[in-house]
């Protein structure tokens, strides 16, 4: 949750370099990680993607 934006919103990268641009000293499994949560937050309605 390191990349919050608003009190809704949860940051989704599209590629694993775009992730790395912000987060350089987490690995892709983490990035995985990232998108799988984020990407449940978003169908659940608890959270907007940007």
């Amino acid at each position: 949750m390191n990349d919050r934006v608003g009190s809704s919103t949860i940051r989704y990268f599209l590629t694993y370099e775009e992730f790395k641009k912000v987060n350089p000293e987490l690995d892709i499994i983490q990035w995985r990680l990232h998108q799988s949560i984020a990407t449940e937050l978003y169908f659940r309605g608890l959270e907007k993607l940007c």
